[in-house]
This record gives C-alpha cells, structure tokens and sequence, in this order.
C-alpha cells in the first residue's frame, strides 16, 4: 500500500509540472497553510458505483495536498488505473488537472484513501472532477 502510495505521489510530482515559471522560494509555515475541506464548497461525487467521499486540499505555501476516500459501491472489484482528477474554481474555470495511477484492487464495500501532491496553489478549489480512463475502458 505504502508503495502504491509513493508511486502515485512520485507519477503526479513528475507528470504535473506544466512547465510554469518558478516562484521565488516559498517557506511552508502554520500561517500559510489553506485548508480546503468545508462541506459544500467540495462536494462528494459518486461515478458509476465508486463513491468519493472527504475531498479535501490544504495548501501549505508551496504544495497543495489533495485527499479523498474512494468507496467500491458496486458488486464486483474494480482496479481504477489510470485516472484524472479535474480542479476548478468558483468561476468553474480549471485550476489544474492530477493524472493518477492506482494499481490497488477494491473489493466491494471496501474503500481507498489517496493522497495526491502537486507543486501548486489549490487552495481556490470549488469542485474536484474525477475521470476513471482504465476503468471507463472495461466496462
């Protein structure tokens, strides 16, 4: 698990730098972190039987950590692959896009929590959109 972990974090670090010119140096303090979680302003979605639950960012000044909890909800287990996570503002204009990897298999009933980092501010984030490539290929 703690390896799958890693891998995601790792494939989201490398495949996430767009490129962007860099800021001067920010130092991660207690007063510059933003934390993202309030009910209503992230909604839980839910995508043909996978329930996700507790979205949440917290900014830290340099890099926003992303978490939620994916629910199997459907009667067989599913192994999600490859997938994108689509971040928006209030505006509904894209702040980002994560692309993921989870090679983890889900039983039914069971969930998953995943935490994805990217070096930039999500901290304006409204709506997380969740695109499942792998697993909208096999069904």
């Amino acid at each position: 698990m703690k390896k799958v972990l890693i891998l995601v974090t790792l494939l989201v670090a490398v495949t996430g730098c767009f490129g962007k010119k860099k800021d001067p140096e920010k130092k991660p303090t207690d007063k510059n972190v933003v934390e993202v979680k309030e009910k209503g302003v992230i909604e839980n979605k839910e995508y043909s039987g996978i329930k996700i639950e507790n979205i949440k960012f917290v900014y830290d000044g340099k890099y926003t950590t992303m978490s939620f909890v994916l629910i199997n909800s459907r009667s067989e287990a599913i192994t999600l692959g490859r997938y994108d996570v689509i971040v928006k503002d209030a505006k509904d204009e894209e702040l980002g896009k994560l692309e993921s990897y989870s090679a983890d298999e889900i039983q039914p009933n069971e969930s998953l929590e995943i935490s994805l980092s990217l070096d930039k501010d999500f901290s304006k984030a409204t709506s997380a959109d969740f695109n499942f490539i792998t697993l909208n290929q096999t069904q």
